[in-house]
């Protein structure tokens, strides 16, 4: 079933995906994920992009620091120096702790598949090499403001005009949405920025292949490996379905010719891709880190709390509010950090008076679901491992829940909206015929070598 979405109405009798520059780029594309995001949640548009930037050191103390001095030089000499030459590039977020260190378990049953092919890694979450990858690696922390540094893009007026003319459309439809014009600015120039640095590196470095798990919306990437010919394939994430603006689109004839997109999209399973109307050829390889096999404890007891940094203050005030009413002992709550919030675990530990356990890497979610009567979050793939395992699952009806709304009928999984909701859902068994779904397939050579070669 696909859910009804205004806003790919709106998309699909505006015209809006064909407008374009002088230069011929259909600008719509880079906008339109950001912009359905602040329209459905309420937010401000916020550029991934530039969120990475900013997580990175300032352009000023590159030069100041010897550190940074170097890796500057070092980005110089691979960027316009170096012509080494590679089989494939993984664009990777190592974001989960794996056998002593971190991985991509996105693609990491891939990259060992080609572990011994010529591989450069561009790593965009850690800023040190993990032991798990023996091929060559760059960080985004250090290119992107390098790139920063050394090309500044121009806005120019044909794309003022098409900005000005995607605002009159949605404002007109919109009306109640406030859309800044210089938010729409920073986004071109990062697209044009990510243009820019990898035509540099697919130039110098003759890729022929490209393997990437999203961190941010790589559309300058997608748009200059189409151009020059260059397969990109993309590993699923996380959570996809008819609100995910990266993946769900209207349906539209030539579509394909107004976007950019990878050239295969590769899924857990093909549960994924039947939510909604995606023109990205999808072929499912699984995954065998989300769809490993949970050991449940016979005595399982722990409350495992999946956070994230859109709603994880909100979602620890109520933790809080049900542990001070006694609905929930206080020394069965896990409460497990987003990776994008790791740098706040000491607010937690405040917040929690350090009587929570309070985790970031330390453990992943299915060890966890292993001691875990039940999960309560607000939004995340941990709700589909969580249900696989058959653990029980409370939603907190607050912000972006409405985006798991094709789980709603399941019978394991419960809503709340308030602590008293919550006492009457914590205390309610699974029942014993619960078939648990299947989200997640094991991947294999075999479906991997297969998905390449179609």
């Amino acid at each position: 079933m696909i859910l009804d979405n205004p806003f790919l109405r709106f998309e699909k009798k505006s015209d809006i995906f064909q407008i374009k520059n002088d230069k011929g780029i259909y600008i719509w594309d880079i906008f339109r994920y950001y912009i359905g995001c602040s329209f459905d949640n309420g937010s401000p548009i916020v550029n991934s992009n530039k969120k990475n930037i900013h997580n990175t050191p300032k352009i000023c103390h590159i030069l100041k620091l010897p550190k940074y001095f170097f890796c500057f030089v070092y980005c110089l000499f691979f960027l316009f120096i170096s012509r080494k030459k590679y089989d494939n590039m993984f664009f990777v977020a190592s974001r989960n702790q794996f056998d002593g260190d971190f991985i991509d378990q996105n693609s990491y049953d891939t990259y060992k598949l080609f572990k011994s092919k010529k591989n450069l890694i561009i790593e965009s979450f850690l800023r040190r090499k993990s032991k798990h990858y023996n091929s060559d690696i760059f960080f985004t922390a250090y290119l992107l403001p390098t790139i920063k540094l050394i090309y500044r893009p121009k806005i120019s007026k044909a794309d003022k005009v098409c900005i000005e003319r995607i605002c009159a459309l949605l404002t007109s439809e919109f009306p109640n949405k406030i859309i800044k014009v210089h938010d729409l600015y920073g986004l071109l120039i990062s697209f044009y920025r990510d243009i820019y640095l990898y035509k540099r590196i697919f130039k110098q470095h003759k890729i022929n292949k490209i393997f990437l798990t999203q961190n941010g919306i790589q559309k300058g990437l997608f748009y200059i490996a189409s151009k020059m010919k260059i397969p990109l394939y993309e590993f699923q994430h996380g959570i996809i379905g008819n609100f995910h603006y990266a993946y769900s689109y209207p349906k539209i004839e030539n579509l394909k010719d107004y976007i950019y997109i990878p050239t295969k999209f590769l899924t857990f399973s093909d549960y994924w891709c039947n939510s909604l109307y995606t023109p990205i050829k999808n072929v499912c390889i699984g995954n065998n880190y989300f769809s490993k096999s949970v050991q449940k404890r016979t005595d399982a007891s722990k409350i495992l709390v999946i956070s994230a940094d859109v709603f994880g203050k909100r979602l620890a005030s109520v933790i809080k509010d049900a542990i001070n009413n006694n609905i929930i002992k206080l020394t069965d709550v896990i409460f497990k950090l987003h990776p994008n919030q790791y740098f706040e675990k000491k607010y937690f530990d405040d917040f929690f008076d350090k009587k929570v356990t309070v985790y970031t890497n330390e453990y992943s979610v299915n060890e966890l679901l292993e001691e875990s009567k039940c999960m309560i979050t607000v939004c995340s793939t941990a709700v589909y491992e969580a249900l696989q395992s058959k653990t029980k699952v409370l939603i907190y009806e607050y912000d972006m829940y409405k985006d798991l709304s094709l789980l709603f009928n399941d019978k394991n999984l419960f809503l709340f909206s308030n602590i008293d909701e919550l006492k009457q859902d914590i205390n309610t068994t699974v029942s014993d015929d619960y078939k648990a779904p299947v989200f997640f397939e094991k991947c294999t050579s075999k479906k991997i070598k297969k998905a390449l070669d179609e």
